[in-house]
């Protein structure tokens, strides 16, 4: 289930990807912890969007 939403992914180009990344992230973090933008917050957006983006731009398998 996982592998085919992260193929779609694969038809948009890179940006739209790190943005829509950064943003569904941000705002999942917002839901859950509703105190503000925090350091912590922003440090654990870029971890998670880091850990995404590696699972979408890894090389498609042949």
């Amino acid at each position: 289930m996982l592998n085919k939403i992260h193929q779609f992914f694969y038809k948009l180009p890179d940006l739209v990807k790190f943005f829509y990344l950064t943003v569904l992230t941000a705002a999942t973090l917002d839901y859950f912890f509703e105190d503000g933008l925090t350091v912590f917050k922003v440090i654990v957006i870029t971890v998670v969007t880091i850990f995404n983006c590696l699972i979408i731009f890894k090389p498609k398998e042949k």
